[in-house]
């Protein structure tokens, strides 16, 4: 049996092992006193007056060569003393080239002011060619892609132009490999190669953001973008191949948004905009019915101004705010069909009894701002402070007014008990039905708002091919939908009107402009026809969800090696809490008593709101459908509770 060596000697011979290979990747023929110097300076963008952060410095005929950090600093040690050419490459500009000399132990300085030759003024002769054009933001897409370690796509957060309402998820959405979730019009989360939203990381500066979201944080971690602005993001980073810094719970990929440094600019910048925008439902300027229960204008302001500026070559500073507003027209026509038989050989001929259409009719108030501030402030040259605040808030009122009509039977139907009449057309763009009923109710509107706050603090060093940075971040997200404190009740409804019989007709199978007509029983339209008592309901959902962060991260890169070297060590501590209060929709079903306070006195009728009135924008005589009043009778709760009685959950 052979002998197990003793585990001093199986260290010794790993120790042994991990010498031979490093002694393996070190360069040949080097004297072990080389001179050697250094060379560090800036990168400029000299047609745009950015820095640029990831540009290629290299010494010709070596394998020396480094990337710039952030504000365009690079820094390549080991040089070889006396003259060299250095090189800087960057996608979209004309390489750079210069010639340096280093003495034995020596840092010399070179800066590079970059540009593109079609920045000339000389006269260029060139023979057939197309003219295209890139922004800027993309070729600093490319080089961060080119330098990164692991396989990631970078996009600059001006590629695609501006985004609807300064949305990431609106941004996110057009990178390969993911798939946005969208709640009315809404992009809320992210799919990232197919996997659950939950298994992706949202990660802003490499730190996690907190989002309370729908206020549904204690089911699901999924992050939602409703308070995350693209204002102050520079670039957004896909990753598939989550790297070891990266939280385990990444499954399905990253996405980090780069925030702006302070120094990545040259001189002041003070850019702004404004703008309005307007539906092409409600295109008039005077004031008009709705959203809500009053008559508002639906011309919507949006605005940026963003400042940066650099004084005494020490502190810079980023300064912004963006806002937006939309109102948005959500009309919808539902079908419900009843199945006919189960039958194949007749599915090419059979003629399904439609059951029930379902007009929503859901105007919807959406705003969104976004403050942010970033401070950089350079200790020394190798040394840097940095910190950074963003503070977004979301503003969403969606005001549902619905009707519904139920069909029970119709004329020459597939079922046994379905009237019959060879004179009334059964068809798919006709029938005609003796039990039929209306509902009016106001479906699930809601008042929402929510801000996230995120202070983080940071610092860098930068000394030679040592890198260190540490990061401190506070992030927390607040959420609550509120409905009777905001003036209005979340649901609202009548009781079914029965025993009406109604025609329904449309175009063609696929029209949604339909028309209904009364044949017989009491006026739909009429709200004093509807049997009492109608019912509100409200629900109070409120979400808190906060994460603390601390990291450091150390790098050291070897870059004269024959296979570059580049070691990475680092650790960081997080905490999460999460809190939330749910009273679930309808989950608390109020009764109107009247201002008597007894039931089924006459006194309980529902009113039509003054203004609003349903409406199906498809076309077809749906149209001036009265409103149940859900703001009034929720003033009138506030005032006179006495009047309301509350039933207990199911």
């Amino acid at each position: 049996m052979p002998r197990i060596p003793p585990s001093s000697a199986v260290i010794r011979r790993l120790i042994g092992a991990g010498a031979a290979a490093l002694l393996a990747l070190a360069p040949a023929g080097l004297p072990a006193q080389t001179a050697t110097g250094a060379v560090t300076g800036r990168i400029l963008n000299e047609a745009t007056g950015q820095y640029l952060r990831n540009a290629m410095v290299a010494v010709a005929g070596t394998n020396l060569a480094t990337v710039a950090e952030a504000g365009g600093v690079y820094t390549l040690t080991a040089v070889p003393a006396g003259t060299v050419r250095l090189v800087v490459v960057y996608a979209g500009l004309d390489p750079a080239e210069a010639t340096v000399t280093i003495a034995p132990g020596q840092t010399v300085t070179r800066d590079f002011a970059m540009r593109s030759r079609v920045d000339d003024s000389g006269i260029v002769k060139l023979g057939e060619f197309r003219v295209t054009t890139e922004r800027d933001g993309n070729f600093q897409a490319i080089q961060e892609q080119r330098s990164a370690l692991e396989i990631k796509q970078v996009v600059a957060s001006d590629a695609f132009g501006d985004v609807s309402e300064g949305n990431v998820g609106e941004f996110i959405k057009l990178l390969p490999g993911v798939m946005m979730d969208y709640v009315d019009a809404d992009v809320r989360t992210v799919s990232i190669g197919g996997l659950d939203p939950k298994y992706a990381r949202i990660l802003m500066d490499g730190a996690p953001i907190a989002s309370a979201g729908s206020s549904s944080i204690g089911t699901g971690r999924a992050f939602e973008f409703e308070q995350l602005s693209i204002a102050s993001i520079e670039t957004v980073e896909l990753s598939k191949t989550p790297t070891p810094d990266i939280s385990g719970s990444a499954l399905s990929g990253v996405v980090n948004l780069r925030s702006r440094g302070a120094f990545d600019r040259k001189g002041r910048l003070v850019r702004w905009s404004a703008s309005t925008g307007i539906n092409s439902h409600q295109a008039t300027l005077r004031r008009t019915p709705g959203p809500s229960d009053r008559k508002l204008f639906k011309l919507q302001p949006n605005g940026s101004l963003e400042f940066s500026d650099v004084f005494a070559e020490r502190l810079g500073v980023i300064a912004g705010f963006n806002f937006s507003r939309v109102m948005g027209e959500q009309n919808i026509v539902q079908y419900a069909y009843t199945a006919v038989n189960t039958n194949p050989a007749d599915n090419l001929t059979e003629l399904p009894r439609l059951n029930q259409i379902h007009l929503i009719d859901a105007p919807k108030i959406t705003s969104r701002a976004n403050y942010n501030l970033r401070l950089d402030y350079k200790l020394s040259a190798d040394a840097m402070l940095w910190g950074r605040l963003d503070y977004n808030s979301y503003s969403a009122r969606n005001y549902q007014r619905n009707a519904r009509f139920r069909f029970n039977n119709a004329f020459n139907g597939p079922a046994a008990a379905d009237p019959r009449d060879p004179a009334v057309e059964f068809s798919l763009l006709s029938q005609t039905s003796t039990n039929a009923s209306v509902e009016l109710h106001t479906g699930n509107g809601f008042n929402k708002h929510g801000a996230t706050v995120t202070p983080v603090l940071g610092g860098s060093y930068r000394r030679g091919a040592l890198r260190a940075d540490v990061q401190a971040q506070m992030s927390r997200s607040t959420n609550f939908y509120h409905d009777v404190p905001m003036g209005f009740f979340n649901t609202a409804s009548t009781q079914l009107l029965s025993g009406l019989t109604l025609r329904w007709n449309r175009a063609s199978p696929g029209d949604a402009g339909v028309n209904v007509t009364q044949l017989s029983g009491p006026d739909w339209r009429r709200l004093e026809n509807y049997p009492l008592p109608g019912t509100m309901g409200f629900r109070m959902l409120t979400g808190k969800d906060q994460k603390w962060t601390a990291k450091a991260d150390l790098r050291y890169s070897v870059p004269q090696w024959r296979i570059p070297l580049v070691a990475k060590w680092g650790g960081d501590v997080a905490q999460e809490i999460r809190n939330v209060d749910r009273f679930e929709p309808g989950g608390t079903a109020i009764t109107y008593l009247g201002p008597d306070g007894r039931p089924n006195t006459g006194d309980e009728k529902w009113t039509a709101e003054p203004h609003y009135t349903t409406h199906n924008l498809a076309g077809g005589n749906l149209q001036g459908i009265p409103a149940v009043d859900r703001f009034a009778r929720a003033r009138e709760y506030g005032a006179h509770p006495e009047r309301f009685t509350a039933i207990a959950p199911e």
